[in-house]
């Protein structure tokens, strides 16, 4: 009796420890998603930003900035390059402003409102998701 006692608490206590061990299986890759997701957002806002104002802004951002709030994470060159193709094909679908005050002048537009708004969409949130899952956790 005492040995299928001590049989079923060795049991209990290795399926615990297991069930552990996959939650924090599914953590890592959970904080993985959003840190590639994250870094995935940034880049389309700062391409976002270069087509709208040109490398000029960027130019000034950078002495400040460090483009990366995560360094042990980079994308790899192909999200990267997809990251600027949506930025840029978001950034030609800007119109014309539609009602111009006195202040107007030639050239102005939203543009920091239609970046913000891309960067916060659920557009950009599914496709980051989903070129992650393409990658796998590995090698952004």
């Amino acid at each position: 009796m005492k040995k299928v006692s001590l049989l079923i608490c060795i049991f209990l206590f290795s399926c615990k420890s297991l069930n552990k061990n996959i939650i924090t299986e599914k953590n890592q890759v959970q904080k993985e998603e959003e840190n590639y997701v994250f870094i995935f957002k940034e880049s389309v806002l700062f391409n976002c930003l270069r087509c709208s104002y040109g490398d000029s802004l960027i130019k000034i951002i950078s002495k400040k900035e460090l483009f990366n709030s995560y360094d042990d994470f980079n994308l790899n060159l192909e999200s990267y390059k997809n990251s600027k193709k949506i930025a840029f094909e978001h950034c030609k679908k800007i119109g014309e402003v539609e009602y111009k005050f006195d202040d107007y002048k030639e050239g102005q537009n939203y543009y920091l409102s239609h970046c913000l708004k891309l960067y916060n969409s659920k557009y950009l949130d599914s496709i980051a998701q989903s070129e992650f899952r393409e990658k796998g956790s590995v090698g952004y």
